[in-house]
Parts: structure tokens; sequence; C-alpha cells
């Protein structure tokens, strides 16, 4: 239950533990109320304070219910693999068994995307997805994305390209960059 929220680490003291508690039970209530982004947040938080599978598992719920299903996907992997003992050990081995229940269900809804340059190498570019910075390692794999609408950009030597796609629960979809060779250099 999230009423006693136990620290994972003894360093948590009673305050941070309280603050926690507050935080997870707030958010719980956000998120019943339908306050998806009030629900996330306050769970996220209370979650790097105390660090258990009960709070997690709600921290996961309500990333997936925001439609950060990959956020939510990792969070359940590591409430899965939670190792630890509480007062309240049955509470977080149901919230394990619970996690991976529900994140089973989940994989099949993120939809993956691959990223593909074309007429560059991967280490010529600089490429972003919705302005987060891409691996030059992950140019050409398949990777999960949350569904919703993504643009893909990508620059080499001041030379821009630009795609955008919208990516559905459980499809996989291909966003391209494609980029014309250099100009010849000058000769002198």
């Amino acid at each position: 239950t999230l009423s006693s929220c136990p620290a994972r680490a003894e360093q948590v003291d009673d305050q941070a533990r309280a603050a926690a508690r507050t935080l997870a039970e707030d958010g719980v209530n956000a998120l019943q109320n339908g306050d998806l982004a009030t629900a996330a947040d306050k769970l996220g938080r209370a979650y790097e304070i105390v660090r258990l599978p009960t709070v997690g598992l709600w921290s996961a719920r309500a990333l997936a219910k925001e439609g950060r299903l990959v956020s939510a996907s990792e969070r359940y992997e590591d409430v899965i693999h939670w190792s630890g003992t509480t007062a309240e050990q049955g509470a977080q081995d149901q919230a394990k068994v619970d996690a991976a229940h529900e994140r089973d269900l989940l994989l099949p809804r993120i939809p993956s995307v691959k990223l593909v340059v074309a007429g560059a190498t991967a280490d010529e570019v600089t490429i972003t997805l919705d302005g987060e910075p891409v691996l030059a390692a992950l140019i050409g794999t398949a990777q999960p994305a949350d569904p919703k609408h993504h643009v893909l950009r990508g620059t080499r030597v001041g030379v821009g390209a630009e795609q955008a796609g919208d990516l559905a629960e459980g499809k996989r979809t291909r966003l391209s960059l494609k980029f014309r060779a250099p100009p010849p250099s000058p000769s002198f």
C-alpha cells in the first residue's frame, strides 16, 4: 500500500519518506481523477525518493495512461527486477507480479520506428527525433517509440533534411532522411 512507504535505502529519512508518501497518494488520486500529467509527475517524484515496487507500479500505470509507453515499459521492468525487503514484503511482491503482467500487456502496444539515412553515413550527420539527439548506432535499426507525431531532423555540413510521421500503437514505421551528395571541393 501507499500509506506506508519504507525506503529502499537507509539514508532516506522520515521527512523524505513522508513527502514521498504524500506525493504518491496525490499522484494516485490524480490518476484516478484523469489528471495524467500530474499523476505521472507526482508518482515519478515519489518513486525517485522511495524505489519500491508499489510506488513504481503506480508510476508505470500513470506513464502508460499518459501515452509514454516506452517509459512505462522501462518503469515496469525496474519494478519487476526490484530486490529488497521491507515490512510490507507481500505488497511489494504482489506489485512485482502485477508489473510483469501489465508489462506483458503493454509491450504489443509499443510502436517501433526505423530511422533511415540515405546519401550519408550515420557518422556524417547529426540526427534528432523530436528535438532529442539520436545515437548513430540506432540509425538503421528499429527502436521503440511512443505513439504520437514524431519529427526526424538531420544535418550534414549545414544541409538539413526533415521527415515527420505518426506512430500508431503496435505499428512499425519508417522515417527517412535523404541527403544529396555534397558539392565537390574546389580544386586549386
